[in-house]
């Protein structure tokens, strides 16, 4: 936040407007600080107060992660405000704590969005941690080999990526990596994109967790 507040106070005002404006960055900051996949997640009425948030942040470099933390990333929803006549700050921040270094075929990755920080974060990750296998199993028992693929018996894996919600609902469900068979990737699609997840524990705070899910399908003569 030190690094962000400074990178605006030097930039100053990018210009004039006689009405309020908020424009949202969504970023992710690896391991050694450097920052990757900027972008606008939420546009302003005004391109230049768009672009100007862009160019002062995406940037910036990041202090590392600390050695002493196992994730690889973090990502940030950035919200930057100016008021009419005024200077631009931050308003709030909500940041993920990035696991992204599973291998294919080892469960759902994940990134997760906090609006405030748990307390605990060792018991919020022991939570967390019981709530992905609640997940993982909910997506082995949903995908099997499917019967309509046993004809030309394809292999292959596909990865989708989605959102849950608290509730549990699934949101912006899509196809991120094919296997290479239409049969496979429809059908994994089909499945999990219709499923309703298990919901986020209570009382951590958090609004939302972007998963990166690999199935991968082996045909099995029994």
């Amino acid at each position: 936040m030190a690094h962000v507040r400074a990178a605006l106070m030097s930039a100053g005002a990018p210009g004039h407007t006689d009405r309020d404006l908020t424009v949202l960055l969504e970023f992710t900051v690896n391991r050694i600080g450097k920052v990757q996949d900027c972008r606008v997640g939420d546009h302003s009425s005004s391109k230049m107060f768009d672009d100007y948030a862009v160019k002062t942040i995406c940037i910036l470099d990041m202090p590392p992660i600390p050695s002493a933390l196992a994730a690889d990333a973090f990502k940030f929803s950035l919200p930057i405000e100016w008021e009419s006549a005024g200077s631009p700050e931050v308003a709030s921040l909500a940041y993920g704590v990035g696991a992204m270094n599973k291998s294919l075929g080892a469960g759902p990755s994940e990134v997760i969005f906090w609006d405030h920080a748990p307390v605990d974060i060792h018991a919020a990750r022991r939570l967390l941690r019981n709530w992905e296998a609640d997940v993982t199993k909910l997506l082995r028992d949903a995908t099997v080999y499917p019967p309509r693929a046993r004809i030309a018996r394809p292999s292959g894996t596909v990865v989708v990526d989605l959102t849950v919600e608290a509730t549990g609902k699934i949101k912006d469900c899509t196809l991120a990596s094919k296997s290479g068979s239409d049969t496979l990737d429809n059908y994994t699609m089909e499945t999990i994109c219709a499923l309703e997840m298990p919901p986020i524990p209570e009382g951590l705070g958090i609004r939302e967790i972007h998963l990166r899910v690999p199935q991968r399908f082996v045909f099995k003569q029994y």
